[in-house]
């Protein structure tokens, strides 16, 4: 329905690619996205993670974190570790475009949480 609504607005193509798909079926959320931008790098800066924080420290609650590697698959940037510091943070959910590491430890988490 969003993306009709968005075609009929004049916004073409905001339909979510074929390859993204849930860990789990059952979690629907919805809410104001924080969008990170990953990019692969040729060199390791002095703090490689700085960014990182900073933009995990940004979510707010009730946020979802959308997060975009321009289709690299020589990085995966999302795992246990930022699950746990968005959720920490009240994140609603989070969408990845890319790959993810520690799927188990997150899918648990999960359904830990929703219990």
């Amino acid at each position: 329905m969003i993306s009709d609504a968005l075609d009929e607005l004049g916004y073409r193509d905001q339909a979510l690619r074929e390859f993204l798909r849930p860990i789990s079926g059952s979690e629907r959320f919805a809410g104001w996205a924080r969008t990170i931008s990953c990019v692969d790098v040729c060199h390791i800066p002095e703090n490689p993670y700085a960014m990182e924080r900073e933009a995990v420290d940004s979510i707010l609650p009730g946020e979802v974190v959308v997060v975009s590697t321009a289709g690299s698959l020589q990085n995966a940037p999302w795992g246990e570790l930022l699950s746990t510091a968005a959720q920490a943070r009240g994140a609603r959910g989070t969408v990845i475009e890319g790959l993810v590491r520690d799927v188990g430890k997150i899918q648990s988490k999960s359904q830990t949480a929703s219990s």
